[in-house]
């Protein structure tokens, strides 16, 4: 009844449907004016809407497809913000970057925008049926074009992500890669940013989001997540974000980033606003030519294990035999196989030649950082130096391993030299596992992460108190099974 009357005296769904509704722009500007060649097209969506573009031939074997943002077209857009600032996006410029750099490319109006069919906009989930309606004309107009790099905007960003999705999904024999500039999660982005979309006050929200699942027919919540998107892709994708994106923030990228690690990338562009990252092609154009050239002639999928390392946290008897700690995670730690998956990942990557490296935590009160080690631990005089507690659970250490010094922190670079070590040994990518999976494996992946190392979790060699506890830190990461990993090692 509240909502009822809240949606008729305040006019929620009527808001809804019209900022889902961009006023069409036309398209203004021609390629011919930057002395390009191309071909006006036209091509169908699988749910049967008319698009309008242009086709740029190249000299290249890829092929470029630009996804627009929010009520742009083609050619470009012209309007104000929120605030009244009033701002323009010519894409022509880019265009002609990625002309002149010998690509194919695909510039065209997404559904319900400049010439193209269609009533509504969808944040991105049906729009990914327009660029795999792209990929699909292209491909039939050349069967030998099969590389492709999409760059999508905003809406299109996450367009972007479910079209990869999509065609990786078709088992097609495509070499796919994007750059997603100025993504955003939907559920994040409503809560901080609601005037954005409907000039209502935040404690609308929950009127707003029943509205937009009625009007769009999904759940934008669970569907507008670009974390989980990126967790299913297989593409390589590099992340571009504005460092004061007026509606994502930084913690909302990284965290994005964090699911899609074994084959993302991350660009910060300093000191720029949303606006400004609409020129990212532009502005950046050695660094994008150069990022699809290497991207999509490299072998799918290729995995640099000379540049790896599988790091143990914690893998001691104080967690594995007994005692208050061993308590704690006991039921999940043999439920899920910890320690036998472990001793197979282990021993598969030291057959390999790939470093396995040690973080225990050792207490040892004549030591100068005894005070800064958890407080916790201190108390009930657990991982103590010299005992049975501190020693490495059987046969998971070995004399081959690099066990790292110094560390008194839940986060394993804390006072150690972990980083130093995976410098000294070249690591870029980290396979990391222990306990508890909540405390020291979750704050060493994001220290990690921060400083630049590709960070996955081997899922179920790690455990934590219970199954809903674990679930939810592995959404927050990209992760691999033990068996996946071995593969991965084997072949």
């Amino acid at each position: 009844m509240i909502i009822s009357f809240l949606l008729s005296n305040c006019g929620i769904t009527s808001k809804v449907r019209n900022s889902l509704t961009p006023q069409r722009q036309d398209v203004n500007s021609f390629p011919e004016s930057y002395k390009i060649n191309y071909e006006a097209i036209s091509f169908q969506t699988q749910d049967s809407l008319n698009l309008k573009g242009w086709w740029i031939k190249g000299t290249s074997d890829i092929t470029v497809v630009l996804s627009h943002s929010f009520g742009s077209n083609r050619s470009g857009w012209k309007g104000c913000d929120a605030k009244g600032n009033f701002h323009e996006i010519n894409w022509l410029p880019s265009i002609k970057v990625l002309a002149d750099a010998g690509f194919n490319v695909v510039a065209f109006d997404h559904r319900a925008c400049g010439e193209s069919d269609g009533e509504m906009t969808y944040f991105g989930k049906m729009e990914a049926l327009d660029i795999v309606a792209v990929i699909n004309w292209v491909t039939q107009r050349d069967s030998m074009l099969t590389k492709f790099g999409i760059v999508g905007f905003s809406s299109g960003a996450n367009a972007t992500l479910k079209a990869i999705q999509i065609l990786e999904n078709e088992d097609t024999k495509l070499e796919l890669s994007g750059i997603a500039v100025n993504l955003y999660w939907y559920e994040r982005m409503i809560k901080n940013s609601t005037k954005f979309f409907t000039n209502v006050p935040s404690f609308m929200i929950p009127a707003i989001n029943k509205s937009t699942r009625k009007i769009v027919g999904f759940n934008p919540k669970i569907e507008i997540n670009p974390a989980n998107d990126l967790s299913i892709i297989n593409s390589p994708i590099r992340i571009v974000n504005a460092e004061f994106d007026e509606i994502a923030s930084m913690k909302d990228i990284f965290d994005i980033y964090k699911k899609g690690l074994k084959h993302s990338e991350l660009s910060i562009l300093k000191n720029e606003n949303r606006f400004e990252a609409y020129h990212f092609i532009e502005n950046h154009q050695d660094d994008v030519i150069s990022y699809f050239v290497n991207t999509l002639n490299a072998k799918k999928n290729k995995v640099e294990f000379n540049q790896a390392a599988v790091l143990l946290i914690e893998f001691q008897k104080t967690w594995t035999e007994k005692g208050i700690f061993n308590n704690i995670i006991k039921n999940e730690y043999v439920q899920r196989n910890v320690l036998s998956n472990t001793k197979k990942v282990i021993q598969k990557a030291r057959e390999k030649g790939i470093k396995v490296i040690q973080a225990p935590l050792i207490l040892d009160k004549t030591d100068v950082n005894y005070k800064k080690t958890p407080l916790p631990a201190r108390l009930l005089k657990q991982f103590t130096v010299d005992t049975w507690k501190s020693e490495f659970t059987d046969e998971i250490y070995d004399n081959s391993d690099i066990v790292i010094k110094g560390r008194y922190g839940f986060d394993a670079t804390e006072g150690s030299d972990l980083e130093q070590q995976l410098k000294l040994n070249n690591i870029k990518t980290v396979y990391i596992c222990g306990f508890t999976t909540d405390h020291c494996v979750r704050e060493t992946m994001n220290s990690l992460i921060a400083k630049g190392f590709v960070c996955i979790m081997i899922s179920d060699c790690s455990a934590t108190k219970n199954s809903k506890l674990q679930k939810k830190i592995e959404d927050e990461f990209s992760i691999i099974s033990s068996n996946e990993l071995i593969d991965k090692i084997t072949d």
